[in-house]
C-alpha cells in the first residue's frame, strides 16, 4: 500500500529513492533533513510518471515561538499512532557510548535510520 506523503528526516543521500517508491500518484515526499552530499541523492524511477511532489522543509524557517508547536504536533501523531517510528530506529546504543556514536555519524559510516539511545543500556551501579 502506498502513502500519502513519506517524510525523510535522515538526511542521508540513500534515502530519497526510496521515499519516492513509497509515495502514491500524486503522493509528496518532504524532505526535513538536508544531506550534506547532494550529488549522491538519487530521485529513482516514478517521480514525474507518478506526479510525485518533493517538498524541502527546513526547521530555521519557523519562528522560534512555533518550535515548541510542531514538536507537540509530532508528538501527538506519535501518541495516537499517525506517525509509526520505532521502524526508523537502525541502531540504539547506551548514552555511555555517545562519544563514539557521534563520531560514526560525523564520518557517515551508519546506516540510514534513527539513532536511539536507550537509558535502560546503561551499565548498572556496582
Amino acid at each position: 500500500m502506498m502513502v500519502d506523503v513519506v517524510f525523510d528526516v535522515t538526511g542521508s543521500a540513500k534515502v530519497l529513492a526510496s521515499a519516492v517508491q513509497m509515495a502514491r500518484q500524486l503522493g509528496r515526499v518532504v524532505l526535513v533533513g538536508d544531506t550534506p552530499t547532494p550529488s549522491r541523492q538519487m530521485l529513482g524511477p516514478g517521480v514525474v510518471s507518478e506526479s510525485i511532489a518533493i517538498l524541502g522543509v527546513h526547521g530555521s524557517l519557523f519562528k522560534t515561538s512555533l518550535r515548541p508547536e510542531i514538536t507537540d504536533l509530532f508528538f501527538r501523531f506519535v501518541e495516537r499512532g499517525n506517525m509509526r517510528v520505532a521502524p526508523m530506529v537502525a541502531e540504539r546504543h547506551s548514552p555511555a557510548d555517545a562519544a563514539a556514536v557521534y563520531a560514526r555519524l560525523g564520518s557517515g559510516d551508519m546506516a540510514p535510520g534513527a539513532v536511539c539511545f536507550d537509558w535502560g543500556l546503561l551499565p548498572a551501579d556496582k
